[in-house]
């Protein structure tokens, strides 16, 4: 959010609020930007405000490969370990290659959920199991007759 002018002792005359709005379907997310911008336009209107709405980037969901992924998840199965499924929105590499080749992500916890960020830290037991099942994960998917 970026408030103009941005001194502490002036009451702003604009406001700009940036949105990253991430979802598993192509279709979930248009309704999210749908309900967002009614809801910014009543606010505005009760307020006798005006908003206005432009959109910067939309990237098309990705969809993985359930073989990869049915992989994954007997690797990470077989270590014993807590584990889940989760879905993830952020533009990661792998939407601009999963169209050309069968493609999964495996993510290993860190620090207080922090990503992407100097602060980020993983455990060396944590960084060790995602190491064991993505090579358990490749050596499945390499065996003659590939994935089950």
């Amino acid at each position: 959010m970026t408030l103009d002018p941005g001194v502490i002792n002036i009451i702003p005359g604009r406001a700009r609020l940036s949105l990253d709005i991430r979802a598993p379907s192509d279709a979930q997310v248009g309704s999210i930007v749908e309900k967002a911008i009614a809801a910014a336009d009543e606010f505005a209107l009760g307020r006798g405000l005006r908003a206005s709405y432009s959109e910067r980037q939309r990237m098309p969901s990705a969809a993985l490969e359930p073989g990869v992924i049915a992989a994954i998840e007997r690797s990470a199965g077989a270590t014993g370990a807590r584990w889940r499924r989760m879905m993830s929105g952020a533009a990661h590499d792998t939407m601009c290659i999963a169209s050309h080749v069968p493609s999964a992500m495996l993510f290993v916890p860190c620090r207080d959920g922090i990503s992407h960020s100097p602060s980020e830290y993983a455990s060396p037991a944590d960084a060790a199991l995602g190491i064991d099942v993505l090579l358990n994960t490749v050596m499945e998917l390499t065996q003659p007759g590939g994935p089950r």
